[in-house]
């Protein structure tokens, strides 16, 4: 379905990672997924400037015991903000590599999650039908 995706490392450079290096209060660290056109399903985010962004994102990976955060902007698929000048955003999610029906079933059982697709373009893409 998504084969002409060329596997790709994120773009991310190292000053912004140490810029919006955090962990959240539970222990975890942020993951740097490949950008290579895996799936993964969002189940929430988190601003950086929230005044409690280390307990915010221990409660929103406390939704699943797969799920992990990342960098604001790691893959050029994932916004860095809403808009220009709000707050950076560490999305929240579970990773499902190339199993895009797993994503698409999954989707259901949390609610207001967003399957994505993790690429280099900066484009929203969804493999899972409306």
């Amino acid at each position: 379905m998504f084969s002409d995706v060329r596997s790709q490392a994120s773009p991310l450079a190292n000053d912004k990672r140490v810029a919006y290096y955090v962990r959240a209060a539970s222990g975890e660290e942020p993951s740097e997924p490949l950008c290579d056109g895996r799936g993964i399903l969002i189940l929430g985010t988190v601003r950086m400037w929230s005044g409690f962004v280390r307990e915010m994102l221990a409660q929103e990976l406390a939704k699943s015991p797969r799920a992990e955060f990342t960098y604001p902007g790691q893959c050029a698929s994932l916004r860095e903000r809403e808009r220009e000048g709000d707050d950076p955003l560490y999305p929240v999610y579970i990773d499902f590599g190339h199993d895009y029906d797993a994503l698409c079933a999954a989707a259901p059982e949390y609610l207001n999650s967003m399957p994505r697709l993790l690429t280099n373009e900066d484009e929203y893409v969804t493999p899972c039908s409306a």
